[in-house]
C-alpha cells in the first residue's frame, strides 16, 4: 500500500477514535494492520481494548496486542504496555 494512502486511513482513524466513532477507528485499524502490520495501529487496537471501545474489554488481548506493537518500535506502545506489567522485564517478551 502507497505511503499517501496509508497516512489518509491513520488520518481518518484517529478522527473517528477521537469522535468516539469505534466501529469506524476499529476497521480502519485493523485495515492499516492487515495491509502494513502497522505499529501505531496495533497500539491503538490495544487501547480500544484496554478501555471496552467498539469491543468487549479484554486487558490480556490489549497486553498481546500492545507486547506486538512495541515490538515494532511503537514507544506509546512500550509505556502503556510498562503501565500494566509493571516490569521492563515482562514489558516486551512475546
Amino acid at each position: 500500500m502507497e505511503k499517501q494512502k496509508i497516512d489518509d486511513i491513520e488520518t481518518l482513524a484517529n478522527i473517528a477514535f477521537n469522535e468516539d466513532r469505534y466501529d469506524v477507528s476499529l476497521k480502519l485499524y485493523n485495515e492499516m494492520i492487515k495491509n502494513n502490520n502497522d505499529s501505531d495501529a496495533l497500539y491503538m487496537l490495544a487501547r480500544h481494548y484496554i478501555d471496552g471501545l467498539g469491543v468487549e474489554q479484554d486487558v490480556e488481548k490489549a497486553i498481546s496486542i500492545l507486547k506486538k506493537s512495541a515490538k515494532r518500535g511503537c514507544l506509546d506502545a512500550s509505556y502503556l504496555l510498562l503501565e500494566y506489567v509493571q516490569t521492563t522485564s515482562q514489558c516486551c517478551k512475546g
